[in-house]
């Protein structure tokens, strides 16, 4: 991630349980569910209500199961102003690593 003031893409990922949310130069990581393997693909995202659908892998589940996140209220709690936050974002794709 540079910092290029010009994307606007966020990434979603995870390490563990932690869910970690990327957009050009800022990172925020929050706790997750237990058994969280990996985000498979975002079906939704609503930027200006911080609203996510994504398709997750846990662990001992055969199939990929739809988790909904509302990043406002993390964004909140870590007093990030939401607005400026995400007014720039307009996609968000899933960086496995």
């Amino acid at each position: 991630m540079d910092g290029d003031l010009t994307d606007s893409t966020a990434y979603l990922s995870n390490n563990g349980r932690y869910i970690i949310f990327e957009f050009r130069d800022k990172r925020v990581m929050f706790l997750g569910p237990l058994g969280l393997e990996k985000f498979l693909s975002v079906n939704d995202f609503e930027p200006s209500i911080g609203y996510m659908a994504v398709m997750t892998q846990y662990s001992g589940q055969p199939k990929p199961v739809e988790e909904y996140i509302d990043l406002l209220s993390t964004l909140d709690e870590l007093h990030i102003n939401r607005n400026k936050f995400l007014q720039p974002i307009k996609n968000l794709k899933v960086k496995n690593v």
